[in-house]
């Protein structure tokens, strides 16, 4: 077996950071066992709530095969999101990520030309992951040396710190991993005491139940009052970056450079959530 090294290796990183990534990654696609446990332990703790699709993928996540048949290699690549322009901090709270085109659909856009390029020039096979397969694309990422952990969960990068969205591009293709990532945040806990209804439990995970970003997207069923009253006492439309918002680690980071996230005009002015829901929007599901 071949395994892709040096100068062709790194051409091979180039051409992922080309398609706008600000950071790209080479792991190899077994983790160690220590993440399948913790995330178990976190199911079994209840921190899902009521995603309970999640429980149901704890055997598909422990397997990379159950992804793509072959896979031999994960490439991790952050793309950052954080818009140069923001909204008045008046009108009621929306999350950065929710300013340009959903990323699900700009990421996969992004990404074809590379999977291509990895297809058609060495005869490998490729799958795009972005937060919607069975991945655990934080310890990936991880893996592939491309962040550090933050005590939210988040990894945070150089330059644009944590707000950049992880995609994955599993691969049939051989190529030797990077040196991971053990470095943490500056765990001055800033985080912690932001979040609104101590969702974030301190080890980089955190509850989804008490989660707003969870309540206002992922939720089923009827808010109890303490939920709605959490919502009008932060007077949020959707969603939640707060945690992230007050992190050091993020002071002074570069804005996003790619146009599918720039700030679109509705979403800077907008007072209801149906205001902020253009087409293409990130937020349509949170429409209920």
């Amino acid at each position: 077996m071949i395994v892709m090294t040096g100068k062709e290796r790194e051409r091979l990183r180039a051409a992922g950071l080309a398609t706008g990534a600000c950071a790209a990654g080479f792991a190899d696609p077994y983790l160690p066992a220590a993440v399948d446990e913790d995330f178990a332990t976190w199911i079994k703790a209840g921190h899902n709530a009521t995603m309970r699709w999640l429980a149901g993928h704890v055997p598909l996540r422990a397997d990379p095969q159950n992804v793509l048949p072959g896979v031999m290699t994960v490439i991790s690549l952050a793309f950052p999101y954080l818009p140069a322009e923001q909204r008045d901090p008046s009108l009621p709270y929306l999350p950065l990520y929710a300013y340009g085109r959903d990323y699900h659909k700009a990421l996969r856009t992004l990404l074809r030309p590379f999977c291509s390029h990895i297809e058609q020039e060495y005869g490998a096979r490729t799958r795009v992951c972005i937060d919607s397969a069975p991945v655990h694309e934080r310890a990936f990422a991880l893996r592939a040396g491309i962040g550090r952990r933050g005590l939210n969960g988040c990894v945070i990068t150089p330059r644009y710190g944590s707000f950049v969205f992880l995609a994955e591009v599993f691969t049939t293709l051989s190529i030797e991993p990077d040196e991971p990532s053990f470095g943490e945040c500056l765990q001055c806990g800033a985080c912690l005491k932001a979040c609104p209804a101590g969702a974030l439990n301190g080890n980089g995970s955190m509850d989804a139940a008490r989660c707003i970003n969870y309540l206002t997207i992922e939720h089923t069923g009827p808010l109890t009052l303490a939920q709605e009253k959490l919502l009008r006492d932060t007077d949020t439309l959707v969603g939640c970056d707060r945690c992230q918002s007050v992190c050091p680690m993020n002071r002074d980071v570069l804005p996003t450079e790619i146009p599918d996230f720039r700030p679109r005009p509705e979403v800077l002015c907008a007072r209801s959530l149906r205001e902020a829901v253009t087409p293409g929007s990130p937020l349509r599901r949170a429409l209920k």
